[in-house]
């Protein structure tokens, strides 16, 4: 089994702070992926989202953890998106906004960026409307690139029912994804994934099968948003050195994988954003 897999050997784990509401339920060995009824899940997982939303968990400033990584993971379910949300967002962002057709779409982009604004404004003492968020995509100048902000690492992923934020110091990635039984495994597995994961796949039947792919998918794409490559990177290629990669608990509907270039597991705090909504 390579890096991209569900499960890692227990030197690869990193640490998750089990503040006020987090349960720590990192496994100390390497398991099969699959084992547990619920698919497969990283040697690092926490507690997931459905959870852990509307709990609340402690807090920590990135910077911070022994000279070590630290990334803070916000989450939010869907149905917290308010319409009173919009008053934060800037020109481009209510334009994106009123482009999408469906309002579950809306719901998770206005998640999505209010939780981006709220948190950097509880970081740096900032109003939300505030906060300086930069979307200017790298090859043309518009206004669709992947968002950034000065003096944070930043990654937004939505799918589903959840909307996550990832915040770092280094480059981080974030991935989430709705595990879809109906999708084609053997399929898509064969064109995306690598030679090994689609072996690893034939262990697997029914919704273990599409949980199992979608762990190996999020995975992936994390490390592409954490490298920058994004949608022109290479799925199937090997996770580059200097990548920590990790799947995080959300429950047995998605999905979700981080990915940090960082030399050394981080610390990795997870963090209710129904907090930071209401």
């Amino acid at each position: 089994m390579d890096r991209w897999g569900p499960a890692r050997p227990a030197h690869r784990q990193a640490d998750v702070d089990t503040g006020p509401g987090v349960t720590d339920t990192r496994r100390t060995t390497a398991g099969r992926p699959g084992a547990d009824a619920a698919g497969p899940r990283g040697a690092a997982g926490v507690e997931s989202a459905h959870r852990a939303v509307g709990v609340g968990g402690a807090r920590g400033a990135v910077g911070v953890g022994g000279g070590r990584a630290v990334v803070e993971v916000w989450w939010a379910r869907v149905g917290a998106a308010r319409d009173g949300f919009v008053g934060d967002l800037d020109s481009v962002e209510r334009g994106r906004l009123a482009a999408y057709v469906r309002e579950v779409d809306r719901a998770r982009f206005l998640l999505g960026v209010t939780i981006t604004r709220r948190a950097l404004g509880r970081r740096f003492s900032l109003l939300a409307a505030s906060v300086s968020l930069d979307r200017t995509c790298t090859e043309c100048g518009k206004p669709h690139g992947k968002v950034r902000a000065e003096g944070v690492e930043l990654s937004v992923t939505h799918s589903g029912d959840l909307v996550g934020v990832a915040f770092g110091e280094r480059p981080v990635g974030l991935d989430v994804e709705k595990v879809d039984a109906g999708v084609d495994v053997d399929g898509v597995a064969r064109v995306a994934l690598s030679a090994d994961d689609v072996r690893a796949l034939a262990e697997y039947d029914g919704i273990a099968k599409a949980r199992a792919f979608t762990a190996y998918w999020t995975r992936r794409e994390a490390v592409l948003k954490a490298t920058g490559e994004g949608l022109r990177g290479e799925l199937r290629g090997p996770v580059p050195a200097g990548i920590q990669v990790q799947e995080l608990d959300v429950g047995a509907d998605h999905r979700a994988a981080l990915a940090v270039v960082s030399a050394e597991p981080p610390v990795v705090r997870i963090e209710d954003a129904t907090q930071l909504l209401s």
